[in-house]
């Protein structure tokens, strides 16, 4: 298999740096995503009138597809797709490509022996003869956002160029999606899908209609240690207390190192010193269930350290989000309707999959926008170990044009 225009695409994004800021005050997306930015916005000229495409500042895009059939009762579809890529990781710059992969082949096999384990390398050999776009192990590829940019373009272009009867597409590019503001900075006035998918990767066929239950504990704790030094019967440093409460705690609970599909107690930050400390914590799960009783655990681990030092740990809990699943629940035929589709071209055994990973979904369900989250095919993502094979990028471009498709045989849910 030759590099096609959806291949081209992809690996044009991937050389530009599009890591999202840490720094939560930075107001403006970097250079790296105005590039990007720019690059979508003379694609869709090429495809749709300009009159049809918005550029607000900095901080996104939104264009309109008409629609090509003449009832007015097809649902329309929204499609919402990212610039930023993870804040943790620099972008890997310069991919390494495999045009034919071969797991038996030893320079591929060195390759990703570096990057994965025996039952990762075990997935990757069902990948034999594909083309695999794989990071070099310094970086993140971006399959969440440039490979998503890549194949909604190609969708919407595919669509445009075909004779098929659809109804009105609605494009949001935005930026910064790791900030929790920059869905606000959005032309929502525009933006009025009745079915909204964002493109933020995962697995072939993943279909994301779940998402973590979080919440962010904040944690005081009260030492009665006076002076450095001192040493006296019933006095006790609040590193000490500090140190007890992180040891109660489930081991392995890191980022790196915790199942993902199951949950963890995050800890993000920790201050203070003897006489008082603070630490922020962000608990997760998947599983509401799993959820409560982490909340439980974290309530009965304060009780008990609370009753040998009375007035010790107190706890605070802030910033709770619930899975989108709760948000969708009243609007289970959108649910059923895109699992159905990608059942039906052969992409999806599992009914249910739930993601830590989708900030953009997570934000419009939260605003009262029906929201499920579309795979782009990259395994790994936000990782070092991330890669992708172009097959699975081209089986997601079919798979949007067979959701627009689809959705115009459908009639706009009465609200």
């Amino acid at each position: 298999m030759g590099m096609n225009a959806l291949t081209q695409t992809f690996l044009d994004l991937i050389s530009i740096e599009t890591s999202s800021f840490m720094n939560q005050k930075q107001q403006k997306p970097s250079y790296g995503q105005v590039s990007v930015l720019n690059i979508i916005n003379q694609e869709l000229q090429a495809i749709i009138p300009k009159t049809n495409i918005k550029r607000f500042n900095t901080h996104g895009i939104f264009a309109e597809i008409p629609a090509s059939a003449k009832k007015t009762t097809i649902p329309t579809i929204g499609l919402v797709v990212q610039t930023d890529s993870t804040p943790a990781l620099s972008s890997c710059l310069k991919p390494v490509i495999f045009e034919k992969y071969n797991p038996k082949n030893r320079v591929h096999k060195n390759h990703f022996s570096s990057l994965l384990n025996e039952e990762e390398l075990n997935f990757l050999n069902r990948l034999k003869n594909n083309y695999i776009i794989s990071s070099d192990g310094r970086g993140v590829l971006g399959t969440e956002s440039k490979a998503a940019i890549s194949i909604v373009l190609h969708a919407i272009k595919a669509i445009v160029n075909d004779k098929g009867k659809h109804g009105k597409i609605q494009l949001l590019i935005l930026t910064d999606s790791y900030s929790k503001k920059n869905i606000q900075k959005a032309p929502l006035s525009f933006f009025t899908p009745d079915l909204n998918y964002t493109v933020e990767g995962g697995e072939l066929g993943n279909i994301y209609y779940k998402s973590r239950e979080l919440v962010e504990a904040e944690i005081t704790i009260r030492g009665n240690y006076q002076q450095y030094g001192t040493i006296e019967e019933g006095l006790i440093s609040a590193l000490e207390l500090t140190n007890e409460f992180i040891n109660a705690l489930p081991m392995k609970e890191d980022a790196l190192l915790s199942d993902q599909k199951k949950g963890r107690f995050h800890l993000d930050q920790i201050l203070g010193d003897s006489n008082g400390s603070q630490l922020k914590l962000i608990i997760e799960d998947l599983d509401k269930n799993r959820f409560a009783a982490r909340l439980r655990l974290l309530s009965h681990i304060a009780d008990q350290q609370n009753k040998l030092r009375p007035n010790s740990i107190s706890i605070q809990l802030k910033n709770r989000q619930y899975s989108i699943e709760e948000h969708l629940k009243s609007h289970w035929h959108f649910v059923d309707f895109t699992v159905r589709a990608a059942i039906n071209k052969g992409l999806n055994k599992q009914q249910t999959i739930g993601s830590h990973h989708l900030s953009n979904a997570i934000k419009f369900n939260a605003l009262g926008i029906p929201t499920i989250g579309l795979f782009t095919g990259g395994v790994h993502q936000r990782t070092k170990r991330e890669y992708i094979s172009v097959q699975h990028m081209e089986k997601a471009v079919d798979f949007i044009q067979e959701l627009v498709y689809k959705a115009s045989k459908q009639k706009k849910a009465s609200k």
